[in-house]
């Protein structure tokens, strides 16, 4: 694998770099790209950040993110500390450090939402990207999982299974599990060498701090993609439900997160990562 990745990598004829610059303050925010999950930012005060896009994109041609925007945890209303803005950020080669900088698009929560003291906003922004990569045809003939009788049962089984890897520290079972979404994303963000595809692969890194799994938590299940792609989300803030928690040698406690979304290919009767 590692091979096929590096070849396919060096034919690219360019490295197309499209992030996404997210600041905030006074409010909870969540972004959805192109109807996949991207990221959550339900931190108290300021937050600034810049969070990598390409996963998000399955092939060239539009794109969307759409920020959900709440208020601030222990308040019901938008208020005059309420700020959120996104910006489509390009990079033309992200394979060199010097390369052009560009701001296609961007977005900041109106005055008059924050005027009306709303609970809740929902916003959209579209831009075109050209990638050299196309994952769309293994998403396009994707079941729809909103149809399936018994699918809350599936998805609560394959988050069991999964949870008890974590238990077990068994690294190659997740590994496995991840595989075509690892390889997509050394794809989409141009690894090409040995180490950063093998770093990619190595779950070693959830159990560096001695890191035991989290009991599962109160979720929701929420549909993504018309219905193609889902996942359990925690009720309070719509993030991961799979953690592991370790402490440092100075004692500090740390959590990290593992990423499921789940879609079951065409002909198959089972859930995959994807």
């Amino acid at each position: 694998m590692n091979q096929k990745i590096q070849k396919e990598v060096s034919g690219y004829a360019n490295f197309p770099n499209y992030s996404i610059q997210l600041d905030k303050g006074g409010c909870r925010v969540q972004l959805i790209g192109n109807d996949i999950p991207l990221y959550t930012a339900f931190e108290q005060g300021g937050f600034s950040t810049l969070l990598p896009f390409n996963a998000n994109i399955l092939q060239s041609g539009e794109q969307t993110v759409t920020i959900k925007i709440y208020p601030d945890a222990g308040k019901t209303t938008f208020d005059d500390y309420t700020n959120a803005s996104i910006k489509v950020v390009y990079f033309e080669d992200d394979k060199n450090k010097n390369s052009a900088r560009k701001i296609v698009q961007e977005y900041k929560i109106p005055k008059e939402v924050i005027d009306k003291k709303l609970n809740y906003f929902e916003a959209s922004i579209k831009f075109k990207a050209t990638v050299p990569f196309n994952f769309s045809k293994q998403f396009e003939s994707a079941k729809d999982l909103k149809k399936r009788k018994n699918i809350e049962t599936e998805v609560v089984a394959a988050y069991h299974k999964i949870h008890s890897w974590l238990a077990k520290k068994d690294v190659k079972s997740l590994a496995d599990f991840r595989k075509e979404t690892d390889k997509k994303a050394c794809l989409a963000y141009y690894l090409d060498t040995e180490q950063e595809i093998e770093e990619r692969f190595d779950y070693t890194f959830l159990f560096e701090n001695n890191s035991k799994a989290d009991p599962l938590p109160k979720y929701t299940m929420t549909f993504y993609a018309g219905g193609k792609l889902v996942r359990l989300e925690r009720i309070d803030n719509h993030d991961e439900i799979l953690t592991v928690t370790g402490k440092t040698e100075d004692g500090y406690e740390v959590m990290s997160d593992l990423s499921v979304l789940l879609y079951m290919p065409e002909g198959s009767e089972e859930l995959k990562q994807f």
